[in-house]
């Protein structure tokens, strides 16, 4: 989950509360954050607010996603200070405001994008309240603003949204599309350890490409160190040799503790799809399983990013309450 996200289900989850705190707080806005204050503080969107709308939905697309929060004053003390939350604005008839951020947000966007998400807060009052918009990061083609008077390509710089400039358009227009990888990984069956059945997990580690590029010849490492009980990676890929898709090519000798995946040369993995690379047995402990944490880093052709995976115990038997279903937890 990126940070973005992250923030956008603290919205969700503390509602007005989460809103009283900034406005205590005088949070700043940044890079993945900005507040607007309704032209009218009423529903309908006004023809200011619809360039608000494209214009910050083109700047967080083409820079690292971000949200756009309905209904706050937001200034600085002085010229060089950052703007700051100063007063929550409640938007009247806030549902109709609601539903047209739904319509027009595809419409005040080109080529537009998908995964655009807008969450209703309600205030104390009937048909009062806030609206926070996600916005996604775009890897593709750079985003325009389409609504009246901004047809122009904007990134967000810090707490600004700015006009992107001419070279930035060029390089962006110039660019193929990007993959970007994450972690996965399932619960695939019992297992036993030593030969000796005992409650025990098999456990499939994959890579997902979230991105809307190809990843081509993807490598993974994985650092063993992390867990009191080293992992026992298997060495020929998540479903052994006869559909082998990546081979262990370390340990690796300047660091033990480092196992290297490397596949073959024509190994991809295409928007949406994910590719097993190893699975291991992890065994309960004196009541439950122990949690894992798994410092991983993946590579591709234009790629590169690391996380550290965390595998709690009680996901773990739920993946095995779900083995019928193959659900896939991460």
């Amino acid at each position: 989950m990126t940070k973005e996200y992250q923030l956008f289900t603290k919205f969700k989850e503390g509602g007005l509360n989460f809103l009283k705190q900034l406005k205590d707080e005088e949070t700043a806005e940044s890079e993945i954050l900005d507040f607007k204050r309704a032209e009218t503080d009423s529903g309908p969107l006004t023809r200011k607010d619809l360039q608000n709308l494209s214009i910050n939905l083109s700047g967080f697309a083409n820079a690292e996603g971000g949200l756009i929060v309905w209904g706050i004053d937001c200034r600085s003390h002085a010229n060089d200070d950052p703007d700051t939350v100063k007063e929550l604005r409640p938007i009247k008839d806030v549902s109709l405001f609601y539903q047209q951020l739904k319509t027009k947000s595809a419409e005040v966007l080109s080529p537009g994008i998908n995964g655009i998400e807008h969450w209703l807060i309600d205030s104390d009052q009937p048909d009062e309240g806030f609206v926070v918009t996600y916005v996604p990061r775009w890897d593709g083609y750079p985003q325009m603003a389409t609504a009246k008077d901004v047809h122009r390509y904007y990134f967000r710089v810090g707490p600004k949204t700015n006009i992107m400039p001419p070279y930035v358009l060029a390089d962006r227009f110039g660019r193929r599309p990007q993959p970007k990888l994450q972690a996965t990984w399932f619960v695939s069956g019992v297992d036993a350890v030593n030969g000796i059945y005992i409650q025990a997990a098999s456990i499939v580690l994959g890579i997902r490409n979230v991105g809307v590029g190809t990843a081509n010849h993807p490598a993974i490492s994985v650092n063993n160190s992390a867990n009191d009980v080293p992992l026992d990676l298997h060495s020929y890929g998540a479903y052994g040799l006869e559909k082998r898709t990546h081979l262990r090519v370390s340990p690796n000798g300047r660091d033990p503790a480092l196992t290297f995946f490397g596949g073959l040369m024509n190994i991809v993995i295409y928007p949406g799809m994910t590719l097993d690379f190893t699975t291991f047995t992890w065994a309960v402990g004196d009541d439950n399983f122990p949690d894992i944490k798994i410092p991983i880093s993946y590579y591709c052709d234009s790629f590169h990013g690391s996380e550290e995976l965390l595998i709690c115990g009680s996901e773990i038997m739920e993946g095995l309450k779900c083995l019928n279903s193959r659900l896939r937890l991460r």
